[in-house]
């Protein structure tokens, strides 16, 4: 079975580039190169001296030494380096999963969570994280949809695109279900850079609960430094010698560039992440506020890490059609909750600076008002 096309891509694809204000991605603003060669007080001589060549598939091993460091008692030989998180949950999806298996997975859930499991015939389960409920993950309903043949179950957190922080005391009643059911745990939290409660602190990973606990990141939402697609997993070190040999048929190698750069973001990245959060957390309660003023607009949950939020549409439009209109009148891109295969939300991104991202609301407002 072949892929569907990716959903929210016709929909990124065809606006990005020609809306004033796009509030439809998931990340925050992306730093030119010399901005982050000023953060990083990188010295041009030594970026030049960079020979292009091949290097190890895993990634440099001060590469995988650094993102290590992000997991207290996982080691370098646990990391490799992926294009982004998407070539890792390839790999991983292909290497964990037969056909006929079942995959479960959060819901609403970005489509490279899920869609290559589909794709090899498995079938997929989806763990609701409701509206009505706050978004707060229930157990019950996880334990519900296991069989003899869950082979896999998929949590994202912070999560796309509720904004959503499951906790760590949730998260080992997780892992310890799927111990007990005789299925792997594969964490996704690239977002875990920017909890929203302005503490500046890293997120604690799932991964760091147990040895057998799998896990994807980047650094690509977070840090403004989407073009380095830079990404990793963790994992045990068979898994990780299997993950290797299949990484030989797709990109083989990150740019040897990406990998110098990375390397240093990693090492000043509480500086990057200061130029980003003094932008998130003022657009976070920005948003917050406007969302009070406009109940009878949206059902709104705060997000609490990230940079993506999921309102309820409460006026009755299909939400295509809103985010088209929206774009047509006011310049402004929200993502319909179509691309998540669902129908009545809409993600709203606020990764972008702050002065924008007031104008946005402003002529979100003025749209609301005229409609």
């Amino acid at each position: 079975m072949r892929p569907r096309h990716f959903f929210m891509e016709r929909w990124l694809m065809a606006n990005r580039s020609r809306v004033r204000f796009n509030l439809a991605e998931s990340g925050v603003s992306d730093l030119t190169l010399k901005e982050l060669v000023s953060i990083c007080d990188i010295d041009i001589k030594e970026l030049m001296s960079i020979r292009l060549e091949d290097e190890d598939t895993r990634g440099s091993e001060d590469l995988r030494e650094e993102i290590s460091r992000l997991y207290p008692g996982r080691s370098a030989e646990e990391v490799m380096v992926t294009t982004g998180t998407s070539e890792a949950l390839f790999i991983l999806f292909h290497l964990l999963l037969d056909p006929g298996d079942t995959c479960i997975v959060t819901f609403p859930a970005f489509q490279g969570l899920y869609e290559t499991a589909r794709s090899l015939s498995c079938r997929i389960r989806f763990w609701e994280l409701r509206s009505d409920e706050g978004f707060e993950p229930d157990l019950d309903r996880l334990t519900d949809l296991m069989d003899e043949r869950t082979r896999l179950v998929v949590v994202n957190t912070p999560h796309n695109p509720t904004g959503k922080i499951i906790p760590m005391e949730t998260l080992a009643e997780v892992r310890r279900i799927c111990r007990e059911r005789g299925a792997r745990l594969l964490m996704d939290e690239h977002y875990r850079f920017l909890p929203l409660n302005g503490s500046g602190e890293i997120l604690p990973s799932a991964v760091t609960l147990s040895g057998d606990v799998i896990g994807t990141g980047s650094i690509v939402k977070c840090f403004g430094l989407m073009g380095l697609r830079m990404g990793w997993m963790i994992a045990p070190r068979d898994l990780l010698s299997a993950s290797r040999d299949f990484k030989d048929y797709l990109t083989h190698t990150l740019s040897p560039v990406s990998d110098f750069l990375s390397v240093r973001a990693l090492r000043n990245r509480d500086a990057i992440m200061a130029v980003h959060r003094g932008h998130v957390l003022k657009n976070a309660a920005a948003l917050n506020e406007w969302m009070r003023g406009h109940e009878a607009f949206f059902g709104w949950t705060p997000p609490e890490g990230g940079v993506v939020s999921y309102p309820k549409i409460l006026f009755g439009m299909d939400a295509d059609r809103f985010c088209q209109d929206l774009i047509d009148r006011q310049g402004v891109f929200l993502l319909p909750a179509s691309s998540f295969e669902m129908e009545g939300h809409v993600r709203l991104g606020f990764g972008i600076r702050h002065g924008e991202f007031l104008e946005a609301l402003d002529r979100l407002d003025r749209y609301l008002k005229e409609m």
